[in-house]
């Protein structure tokens, strides 16, 4: 009777939702419903040039207030939510943004967040993991484990997860979530992308990557919709977002980070009856513009005019211009006092 009772019990909490807690704020999440919104974002801490600054970036603690009003399930990070992995930097991350944050938090750690790994666990626990709420499955993945490598026991945990649980006939999408873009350094298609990152420090490319990874995704994109979300961008020389959904996987590869800029944005991320919607949150001013626009093509147009641009910059303030420049005018001093005289 007792082992019935049991087994009872363990098939209730299966088909029952559950609501999760998070690691990074100890909030639970609602039950979930057919419908609900999430926040997303990455480089939680800003920009790298305010090397004293011990919080995170001025636009996402100045529109806090705004980010708790919105009813959402839960906040994803997708990494480097800390400036440095020290005990002050951390307990004030906790203090001026997650604990202050309405509903709960989850991150894909990123190399800022796990410089000092043990510290990181301590207060948070794994760096890699995964829950399904609602109709998703959410993994979370350590892309500072292995240099930006999903080898290992990773790899293993990541291919299982995939195979067992994506399936699944409740979970209709995935969504997996990286700090680096694993992707950029791995899809030639995306080398602008990569040429692009906050930094390419730490990326090294794979063979697992697309002998195991992708055909996984790309399988499973035949069934359900797959979504590779990583936060690595949004300094004030790269871009605040990217969206590409790929015809050669199926896969939709996003990326989307803070950068202490007036470019600075959040991704929303609307589930309504299975269905996804993205929309986004400007925080310093009202852009306009959807994902799609962040697209492969925006990214190398953008690029290339900045390219010209700072080309000419340096021209124009580069030395040996400048001195031409100065040395013209007596010259043309002279030339001028002539023509006068005659």
């Amino acid at each position: 009777m007792k082992r019935k009772l049991v087994l009872f019990v363990a098939m209730f909490n299966i088909l029952l939702p559950q609501s999760i807690k998070s690691p990074i704020n100890s909030k639970y999440t609602e039950l979930p419903g057919d419908n609900y919104s999430i926040l997303i974002a990455g480089h939680l801490y800003g920009a790298p040039q305010n090397v004293n600054s011990v919080f995170p970036s001025s636009s996402l603690l100045g529109c806090l207030e705004e980010i708790n009003n919105l009813d959402c399930a839960f906040f994803i990070s997708a990494g480097d939510v800390f400036r440095s992995s020290d005990e002050r930097i951390v307990l004030n991350y906790m203090k001026s943004f997650s604990n202050r944050l309405n509903f709960p938090i989850f991150n894909a750690v990123g190399n800022h967040d796990v410089g000092n790994r043990k510290l990181y666990t301590k207060y948070f626990g794994e760096t890699y993991y995964d829950f399904i709420y609602g109709s998703e499955l959410y993994v979370f993945l350590d892309s500072e484990l292995d240099n930006s490598k999903i080898i290992g026991k990773q790899l293993e945990y990541f291919s299982t997860v995939l195979l067992e649980k994506a399936l699944r006939t409740n979970v209709k999408n995935v969504i997996v979530v990286s700090h680096k873009l694993i992707w950029a350094a791995n899809i030639p298609k995306y080398k602008n992308i990569y040429n692009h990152l906050n930094s390419n420090f730490g990326y090294e490319t794979y063979d697992q990557f697309n002998s195991i990874i992708i055909p996984i995704l790309k399988d499973i994109g035949k069934q359900k919709n797959v979504y590779w979300i990583s936060g690595d961008i949004g300094c004030s020389w790269s871009l605040p977002l990217f969206y590409d959904k790929d015809p050669d996987t199926g896969i939709s590869f996003i990326a989307t980070g803070l950068g202490d800029t007036e470019k600075d944005l959040i991704l929303k991320l609307d589930v309504m009856d299975s269905e996804i919607s993205m929309s986004l949150l400007h925080l310093s001013d009202d852009s306009g513009g959807n994902i799609e626009s962040f697209n492969l093509e925006f990214w190398e147009e953008y690029f290339d005019n900045t390219h010209i641009l700072n080309k000419i910059r340096k021209i124009l303030f580069h030395k040996y211009y400048l001195l031409g420049i100065v040395s013209v005018f007596p010259v043309l001093a002279l030339l001028l006092f002539r023509r006068k005289k005659s």
